[in-house]
């Protein structure tokens, strides 16, 4: 029986990780010996290949991983994986391997189905400088990679803007959402030597006649968790001494989890609020000096770390005009009390796209970012999303309608309304 046992172990894994041109028997062998001795894990092969920007002579490149709750770091900052000067045109193959563990399940005939395992974000950063020690690449940017076999092979393709000085990070949101007015504007306090802390927007909360609303956040055990923009820039030492270092450009979306049980106070009677989160941001330098090439390299990051509170922001005042009629994907019609969540139970959504509501935040002195907020979703045993309270303080128990803004699209997380 035992025999039989390893070798269904050794078929499911085999089966599971011959897929892609960077998968070894090793990777086959180490994961099948944990297995046997009882702690079975699984990888991620970070494929990247470093880009031949012309007049390249060679690049740094660096990877490293962000804390999760199954696989914490030391001081709860982000983990080095993998540094190295490469020439251009190589390919880096990082393995990450973490203990197997699914946070996210199907029933099918009874049983529990694997969806995935804990999801894992990297961050990938690369500098190309040419023989004279001139950067001629720059890249900096968040991967999420969603475990759903025993070995997952993403290939990574960096490239660059046409200027030098910004990274590549293509927004979805068309051009429009890019160029209008920041819906918010604000400050990081900063209360440590790395850390700093800002009210950003978030999204908004509708109400009409008869129908209240407010925006909540869950705390632990299972904490709402949202994706927010993160940031970095790379730049050599040469650079920095001569006050050329280059902006903050997007590094894309970054998971941040809620650390505090909260709701918004109510909106009623047709009005429009503005919902803010108080956000913590962490800047971190990882310097790397290579003796050969005799020149240092900062990958910066400061990305979104936890959400520390909510609230409606008192400075704004709109009204909400519900429509003549509801869209036919409208829910209701409904009576009484609800509370919207923004996902089904077991569901991860990877999109890179934004919702259009913008913080223009000032990190210090004259730097300044734009903060976008992501439509990705996750809900597991990890993680839940926001959520929407509505009661029906009309005395009537009328029937009243809601759907996804824009087009029936949840990961907005606004929510319209229509009462009869």
């Amino acid at each position: 029986m035992k025999l039989h046992v390893i070798a269904l172990i050794a078929i499911s894994i085999a089966s599971l990780a011959l897929v892609g041109s960077y998968v070894y028997v090793d990777d086959i062998h180490l994961l099948f010996n944990s297995w046997l001795e009882g702690k079975p894990t699984a990888m991620n092969k970070l494929v990247v290949h470093v880009p031949s920007p012309p007049n390249a002579y060679k690049c740094f490149v660096i990877v490293k991983r962000f804390p999760t709750p199954l696989e914490p770091t030391k001081n709860g900052r982000s983990e080095l994986l993998y540094k190295g000067v490469v020439s251009p045109g190589k390919v880096v193959v990082v393995k990450h391997i973490f203990d197997a563990v699914p946070v996210s399940f199907k029933a099918v005939s009874n049983e529990h189905r694997v969806l995935y395992y804990e999801p894992k974000e990297y961050f990938i950063g690369i500098l190309c400088i040419d023989k004279d020690k001139h950067t001629v690449f720059r890249f900096g940017k968040i991967y999420q990679v969603v475990p759903r076999k025993l070995i997952n092979e993403v290939d990574i393709w960096p490239r660059a803007k046409a200027s030098l000085l910004s990274l590549e990070m293509p927004k979805l949101s068309g051009i429009a959402e890019e160029s209008s007015s920041p819906d918010y504007v604000s400050e990081c306090t900063w209360y440590d030597v790395d850390e700093c802390i800002a009210w950003i927007a978030f999204t908004y909360v509708n109400s009409i006649p008869g129908i209240k609303a407010s925006f909540g956040i869950l705390g632990g055990p299972i904490p709402s968790a949202v994706y927010i923009e993160a940031f970095s820039r790379t730049y050599t030492d040469v650079e920095a001494s001569m006050g050329e270092i280059p902006p903050f450009d997007s590094a894309g979306k970054k998971l941040v989890s809620s650390d505090v049980t909260e709701k918004t106070d109510y909106v009623c009677d047709g009005r429009r609020g503005k919902v803010l989160l108080d956000v913590v941001f962490r800047d971190e330098e990882d310097w790397f000096c290579d003796n050969f090439v005799g020149l240092c390299v900062c990958f910066e990051t400061f990305y979104p770390v936890e959400v520390g509170g909510i609230k409606l922001d008192s400075n704004y005042s709109g009204w909400y005009s519900q429509p003549s009629s509801p869209p036919l994907y409208a829910r209701g019609p409904i009576r009484g009390d609800i509370t919207i969540w923004f996902a089904k139970p077991n569901e991860v959504i990877e999109t890179d796209e934004v919702t259009g509501v913008r913080t223009s935040l000032t990190i210090y002195g004259s730097v300044t970012v734009t903060v976008d907020i992501y439509k990705a979703v996750r809900y597991d045993s990890e993680y839940t999303t926001p959520y929407v309270e509505i009661k029906d303080v009309s005395g009537k128990t009328y029937d009243w309608y809601y759907w996804w803004y824009r087009d029936n699209d949840k990961k907005t997380y606004e929510v319209l309304l229509y009462g009869k």
